[in-house]
């Protein structure tokens, strides 16, 4: 189990969500964090709000803040959105 999973993506969407919440549940992480150019919105906004393990932070440069906050902190998983949860197991087929 990691302490923290550090993710970053341009959107976070209700497939995103569900997959942080199935890898909580599974133990893969204690907290996850993710930086995103936009809110969430809609479903996945009140699927986040029921999440206290997870953070949404809005950031003009994802990447460059997800490899940042990264090197501050140990025993730290780090993806891209796409690849990670529900999201990346659906693009394995394309």
């Amino acid at each position: 189990m990691y302490n923290i999973a550090v993710l970053y993506g341009l959107k976070f969407g209700l497939v995103d969500a569900r997959g942080i919440k199935k890898s909580y549940d599974g133990g893969f992480a204690k907290k996850f964090i993710v930086f995103t150019s936009y809110p969430p919105m809609g479903s996945a906004k009140e699927t986040l709000a029921k999440m206290p393990y997870c953070e949404v932070k809005i950031t003009a440069h994802p990447l460059k803040d997800a490899k940042s906050y990264k090197r501050e902190h140990k025993d730290v998983y780090f993806s891209q959105l796409d690849e990670f949860g529900e999201r990346g197991m659906s693009r394995d087929f394309d």
